[in-house]
C-alpha cells in the first residue's frame, strides 16, 4: 500500500528528524564599539546553551575587512592565534567558558582594525543559531566619538527580539518586537 506525501508535511518531517536532539546557542555581543587607536579593546561575547559546558565547546572570532579570516580560536581550554598577520600577538583571551563568557581582548588598536568581528559558539550537541557580530570603529587617540545614531544593543530570545537604545543623555529605551523568520 502506498500513500501519498505532500512535499510539505515531507519537510516537515526531514526537518524534525535532522534537528531532534540538537538545540540552539543564542550569542550576544554589542552592535557597535568605538576604540581609541594604540589602546586594548575588549570585544564582549557571551552565550546562553542549554547544555553543560563540555571541553569540546568552542569559539571562533573572525575579522571581516572583505570576506570572514579566522583571527582566533579557542577549544578545550587553548588559545589559538589566527592566521591573519595584522593580529599576530594582539588578540588574547578574556572570557571564561563556564561563565559562557567568550570575550576576546585586542591590544594596540590600529586604523586598520575598523570592520566587523563575528564571534562563533559551539558547545557540542548545542550549535549556534547564528553569529554575532560587533562593528569595530577606531578613533584618534583622545578625540571623542559624536555618535549621531544612539547605541543599539539587541538580543534575541527566539522569536522574541530586544533593543536597548542608549542615547547620548544616557537615556535608556527598550524595545521589543517578533522576528518574522
Amino acid at each position: 500500500m502506498f500513500y501519498c506525501v505532500s512535499p510539505r508535511c515531507l519537510c516537515t518531517l526531514v526537518s524534525f528528524i535532522c534537528v531532534s536532539g540538537v538545540s540552539a546557542i543564542d550569542v550576544y555581543t554589542p552592535a557597535e564599539l568605538f576604540a581609541e587607536n594604540g589602546t586594548t579593546a575588549t570585544l564582549s561575547c557571551s552565550f546562553k546553551s542549554r547544555e553543560v559546558i563540555s571541553s569540546l565547546a568552542s569559539v571562533v572570532w573572525s575579522f571581516l575587512p572583505e570576506g570572514e579570516t579566522g583571527i582566533f580560536y579557542y577549544s578545550g581550554g587553548k588559545q589559538f592565534p589566527g592566521s591573519v598577520p595584522q593580529f599576530k600577538s594582539r588578540v588574547e583571551w578574556a572570557g571564561d567558558m563556564n561563565k559562557k563568557d567568550v570575550s576576546i581582548r585586542v591590544l594596540q588598536m590600529q586604523f586598520k582594525d575598523n570592520g566587523t568581528f563575528s564571534c562563533d559558539v559551539k558547545n557540542p550537541p548545542d550549535i549556534s543559531r547564528q553569529m554575532s557580530f560587533t562593528k569595530v570603529r577606531v578613533v584618534m587617540k583622545g578625540e571623542r566619538h559624536h555618535r549621531k545614531h544612539p547605541a543599539t544593543y539587541i538580543c534575541n530570545f527566539g522569536p522574541l527580539r530586544l533593543i536597548l537604545r542608549i542615547y547620548m543623555n544616557m537615556t535608556f529605551k527598550l524595545f521589543y518586537y517578533y522576528c518574522c523568520y
